[in-house]
């Protein structure tokens, strides 16, 4: 199977049998009713898109950072207060949907994202460094 959708099902929590789908390489899990993100997500290191929007997931876990395949991540109309810092390991990550979350501030590893060229932060609280 190389795409899974799951939107819109009320899901809550999501079968650990779908880390067995090791050759998913798009998955769209919006608009549901998930709280956390699974660790079974965790082996699917094909995952190229992956789409999380409109869940309650208020954290996102470390691992997160070893799905280096992904090039999309959206995880816009969250709970999430923070990123971890392994989200910088994500160096193939182009486009990062993080709006209309409670994001108050970055770690300072998202600077290694090099190829991002989509940043929508819009609609979060961020904290702005002064100089």
């Amino acid at each position: 199977m190389k795409y899974l959708f799951l939107s819109g099902k009320k899901i809550a929590p999501l079968p650990t049998s779908i880390g067995r789908l090791a050759a998913l390489g798009i998955l769209f899990l919006y608009r549901n009713i998930l709280t956390a993100v699974p660790a079974s997500i965790g082996s699917l290191t094909a995952l190229t898109t992956f789409y999380l929007c409109y869940n309650g997931i208020a954290t996102l876990p470390d691992w997160i950072g070893g799905m280096t395949a992904l090039t999309t991540l959206s995880l816009y109309n969250n709970r999430l207060a923070g990123l971890p810092d392994a989200i910088g390991r994500l160096t193939g990550l182009k486009k990062l949907y993080l709006l209309n979350n409670q994001l108050t501030a970055l770690p300072e590893s998202i600077v290694a994202l090099t190829n991002l060229t989509e940043l929508d932060l819009r609609y979060n609280p961020l904290l702005i460094r002064s100089a």
